[in-house]
């Protein structure tokens, strides 16, 4: 990548904050290959429209968001032409950490169909309020 101001906090963000953002995406798709795709997008969408004097930190913030608005996207294109199937986590998929309380988290989050899991992470990983999931969540012409 060149000198650009952008390209740099691009760089920057993926190889400071790539593997936290996949541990983000992994909690809506239970998948790591997904989990990346979908960061991946998200950069690409953020940094297509980001200009150069964003902060890191808001550029995370917006990576983050993008992460979840393609998800919930994608959720809905694929509820058009097809059944809901639920999301399993594979054993290996979390990384290094095995406690209790993680492997009950993603048994949990297993259980759940895609649009109920995603409610789950914008509201307890993302604490946002309950009318602010059910905004984000809104389909463009219930907004």
């Amino acid at each position: 990548m060149g000198d650009n101001p952008r390209d740099r906090a691009l760089v920057v963000l993926a190889r400071d904050r790539g593997e936290a953002l996949t541990r983000y995406a992994y909690l809506f798709t239970g998948d790591v290959a997904a989990a990346q795709d979908l960061v991946q997008d998200a950069l690409v969408k953020v940094f297509i429209k980001a200009r150069a004097s964003r902060e890191l930190e808001a550029l995370e913030a917006y990576v983050r968001r993008a992460i979840a608005t393609l998800y919930i996207d994608g959720f809905r294109r694929r509820r058009s032409y097809s059944q809901v199937q639920h999301l399993l986590a594979s054993p290996e998929a979390g990384g290094s950490s095995t406690s209790a309380e993680t492997l009950d988290l993603r048994a949990a989050l297993a259980t759940l169909a895609p649009q109920e899991r995603a409610a789950v992470v914008l509201r307890y990983f993302e604490d946002m309020t309950v009318p602010d999931v059910a905004e984000a969540m809104a389909s463009p012409r219930d907004r």
